[in-house]
């Protein structure tokens, strides 16, 4: 039954990895016979998530290429989805001034066009980069701002989401801070989020 098991999963596994290997031929069939560079660009985008979910090099290189074009046609979207997503894969790889740079451009970008989900998404990963750096001052000054945001907000479901993660955030920088009193008035106020939330 083990073994029956186990070659079930093997199975599993080729067949994702068959599915993956066809879809990324499929993309990089049409980025070479593309002429228009609007296309190029949304193929490199999508060639760049594909690897990034197994081979992160490949992934970068493709996302930086479809970049240098997105650049050239200006488009402003296209633009904002490479910066954000390049800001996300140098986060998880440690390189933070690069993540920080791609970041703040996506931020520039999404201010522009008034896109309040993706403001507090990228303020809350350069919030957690400024953390990770011991940069706490900024870190705290990022999320403050965001806290009082999500408090004014009119629409209650953003609330419940969203505020009990943020003074979790918080409350996680004060203690990094060696401000344990603030610390723990946050995470008390994060605990008292999510019940109200679930109760709601």
């Amino acid at each position: 039954m083990r073994h029956i098991i186990l070659l079930c999963i093997l199975f599993f596994q080729l067949i994702i990895v068959f599915g993956q290997n066809s879809k990324l031929d499929s993309l990089q069939k049409e980025l070479n016979s593309s002429e228009n560079n609007e296309k190029k660009a949304r193929i490199y985008f999508k060639l760049g998530s594909e690897y990034s979910n197994f081979d992160l090099k490949k992934s970068l290189r493709y996302l930086n290429e479809g970049l240098k074009i997105a650049i050239e046609i200006d488009d402003k979207n296209i633009l904002n989805n490479y910066y954000n997503t390049l800001g996300i894969l140098y986060f998880q790889i440690g390189a933070y001034e690069l993540a920080l740079k791609h970041l703040y451009s996506s931020l520039r970008i999404s201010q522009a066009n008034k896109e309040k989900t993706n403001i507090r998404v990228i303020k809350t990963n350069i919030s957690a980069i400024y953390q990770q750096t011991n940069e706490l001052r900024k870190a705290l000054q990022f999320t403050k701002e965001l806290i009082a945001e999500v408090e004014q907000d009119t629409i209650q479901l953003d609330k419940k989401i969203l505020l009990p993660s943020l003074y979790n955030n918080i409350a996680s920088i004060y203690d990094d801070m060696q401000q344990h009193d603030k610390a723990f008035e946050f995470y008390f106020k994060s605990q008292k989020a999510a019940e109200n939330s679930k109760n709601n």
